[in-house]
């Protein structure tokens, strides 16, 4: 499997969830659903094909977030999945609140307005205190 290409708009759509569930300090809401992420995700110039995201909220570094997808059943399909090429990552700190980081990575595969439609999402437990 090729790596994944970091994607300049999967990542401004990572900080804006990010940003969103930061500001909820939570990873529920309505944003995290296939229909939504096809909705954020595609633009006049850009499309997607297929789609994944993947949710973290209190790692403190991004190994500790990749190993906590990589530990999640739900997430390392997104994180392994052949219907993806692209993705973007971000991460929200805040100054209060339970969780404090909050992560979002953003999979994709750009192609044709016909074919795009959203992919699986998952959120990432949250690690122990």
């Amino acid at each position: 499997m090729p790596p994944l290409q970091l994607d300049p708009h999967l990542t401004s759509v990572s900080q804006d969830m990010a940003d969103h569930v930061a500001r909820r300090d939570t990873l529920q809401t309505p944003r995290h659903s296939s229909s939504s992420l096809s909705r954020r995700t595609q633009t006049s110039e850009y499309r997607t094909a297929a789609g994944a995201e993947n949710l973290g909220a209190g790692y403190s570094t991004l190994t500790q977030a990749i190993t906590g997808w990589k530990n999640s059943p739900g997430h390392n399909s997104n994180l392994l999945s052949r219907h993806v090429t692209h993705m973007g990552i971000a991460r929200t700190n805040r100054a209060d609140g339970t969780y404090r980081n909050f992560w979002v990575m953003t999979l994709a595969a750009p192609g044709t307005p016909a074919a795009a439609s959203g992919g699986p999402t998952a959120a990432l437990p949250v690690p122990a205190r």
